[in-house]
């Protein structure tokens, strides 16, 4: 199937579900070709030319070809000096144009862990935007690094703060499994039309050339 086989879908949904303490089940999972695979397969299904996404910086060099690559462009947004979220600099940063934020939680490069009171500062400068303009802006966080965190240090969930959300993450780090290529989006369940938003990532993952994520055995 292209978004995956149903009980691996049903086993992420499982692990998401733990991590963001929010019921997941495997409709709202799709399997992909990695986090990169994923966040393009998200962006196909989001962004219509001339749209923006702004992202903290520093950050992952490719962002700038995953919005490009859907006729949109990233606008890197300023940090405060310990690399935590400039919340200010985010709202100040938004535009009618702005279709999504990216956050990477560790961050790659800088390492920094988003706390629970920064996502919740993201969400209600979001909200504030979303109330201003009319535009609900998709908030996508990208998390491969999740489970490498030391001293008992916990990254923030998202989907219990923004219900526009989408995870995107691969197995690549975490189980040194690069060449797999194995990862998956996952649709936070209170995203405004869900179902609809799952659909296009499935679509985008056949039209974007990928058909279905590789089986690991």
């Amino acid at each position: 199937p292209n978004a995956g086989y149903p009980d691996t879908r049903a086993a992420m949904g499982r692990k998401v579900s733990l991590e963001q303490g929010v019921e997941v089940d495997f409709s709202h999972i799709v399997m992909s070709v990695g986090a990169a695979g994923a966040m393009n397969a998200v962006f196909k299904a989001i962004l219509s030319p001339g749209d923006e996404v702004l992202v903290p910086s520093p950050f992952f060099v490719d962002y700038v070809q995953y919005a490009r690559n859907h006729g949109g462009s990233l606008h890197p947004v300023s940090t405060l000096k310990d690399f935590s979220l400039d919340t200010e600099a985010i709202a100040a940063a938004l535009t009618e144009k702005t279709a999504a934020v990216i956050i990477n939680s560790p961050n790659n490069p800088t390492g920094k862990i988003y706390t629970e009171k920064d996502i919740a500062l993201l969400a209600e400068v979001l909200r504030n935007h979303e109330l201003k303009t009319g535009r609900t802006v998709v908030l996508v966080a990208d998390e491969p690094y999740r489970d490498i965190v030391y001293d008992r240090r916990k990254v923030a969930s998202v989907f219990p703060v923004w219900p526009a959300s989408v995870i995107v993450t691969s197995f690549a780090k975490n189980l040194s499994l690069p060449g797999e290529r194995i990862g998956y989006a996952a649709v936070n369940p209170s995203c405004p039309d869900a179902r609809e938003f799952v659909d296009a990532i499935i679509f985008a993952t056949r039209a974007l050339g990928y058909v279905n994520a590789p089986a690991t055995f």
